[in-house]
């Protein structure tokens, strides 16, 4: 059962929608991955959020929308119930973009693990990038 400390909604804040912040998030070359996520990030002047994501799906690999939406849902669900687990800094943003590299739909629970395992490779270099 999740603690009552952590807080487990997907705020509007957390969301990035613009194509020129995605575009910007990539063209820094900094990433991390675990299989079937690669998540490139970048540290910003602190915004409104402490973390915020865009989620993205190659529409090469998933002719269907249906199955689209399907890979951003889970991975949705999984960013909103391990976000705590980023330490929180009152100076800068974590931005981060999601992209799913797996060609095959796989279940939840991967998912969810692979979610997990990127953020324990952003907590580790968060001292680390930050300086």
């Amino acid at each position: 059962m999740p603690s009552a400390v952590a807080n487990f909604r997907f705020y509007r804040t957390e969301r990035i929608k613009s194509s020129s912040t995605i575009q910007e998030i990539l063209e820094e070359r900094r990433s991390c991955s675990a299989f079937p996520l690669k998540c490139y990030y970048r540290f910003v002047p602190k915004s409104e959020a402490s973390v915020q994501v865009a989620f993205v799906v190659s529409k090469r690999r998933f002719k269907h929308a249906v199955d689209r939406n399907r890979v951003k849902r889970l991975m949705r669900e999984s960013f909103r119930l391990q976000k705590h687990l980023m330490p929180a800094d009152e100076q800068c943003t974590l931005q981060m973009c999601w992209i799913y590299v797996g060609v095959e739909l796989l279940d939840y629970q991967a998912v969810y693990k692979a979610g997990g395992r990127v953020f324990q490779q952003l907590s580790q270099q968060y001292p680390r990038v930050q300086s």
